[in-house]
């Protein structure tokens, strides 16, 4: 079996990795990259041999950059990637992200600035497409789906376990071995 590892090495250092373990998932925590960063990464591919479809990769990379951006734009900084994307496949479906925000900032005007910015883009009501597939318009037009998760519901500051957000355990099990996994964290920038 394969282990695909990313070494970003600049001058001898090395600044940052990403290992996939031999099932193709990063290990279980949160793996910390900047958008810089994982760009270089999906440009070197998954070593080990391996190759993927980079083309697709950098594509879905520079929609996330223009959402993550705007996210940016009215201060949500905390994001996570996750779905096929988080893996070594040749070819992810999608990128699937969340991002975390203050239940008080997304009601008072985060969700509304957003929309301002890409109506087309930022609408959370779901679709039925043709071909029975139910989702956010953004899924099935830009292949970069995201999902807002309130501060308040996240394992650092729920009141309680089950007051955890069900999509931030979702994202970190595989849904085919129904195992934990890696997810990863774009490090903050300062804009």
């Amino acid at each position: 079996m394969r282990k695909s590892v990313w070494l970003l090495i600049i001058k001898g250092e090395v600044i940052g990795v990403l290992s996939f373990q031999k099932n193709g998932l990063l290990p279980i925590g949160d793996h910390e990259i900047s958008l810089a960063d994982l760009e270089t990464y999906i440009r070197e591919g998954p070593g080990n041999g391996q190759t993927w479809d980079t083309a697709w990769r950098l594509e879905l990379l520079q929609e996330f950059k223009k959402r993550y951006q705007q996210l940016a734009e009215v201060g949500i900084k905390e994001v996570y990637i996750d779905g096929s994307y988080a893996t070594d496949k040749v070819r992810p479906n999608d990128m699937d992200v969340y991002f975390v925000v203050p239940r008080k900032k997304w009601r008072s005007g985060a969700e509304k600035l957003l929309k301002g910015m890409d109506p087309g883009f930022w609408r959370f009501e779901t679709e039925l497409q043709e071909d029975g597939k139910v989702g956010y318009p953004m899924a099935f037009q830009h292949h970069v789906e995201m999902y807002p998760v309130y501060q308040e519901h996240t394992p650092e500051y729920a009141e309680a376990p089950e007051l955890v957000d069900p999509k931030i355990r979702f994202f970190r099990t595989d849904k085919y071995s129904h195992r934990p996994k890696g997810i990863i964290k774009i490090q903050e920038v300062t804009l």
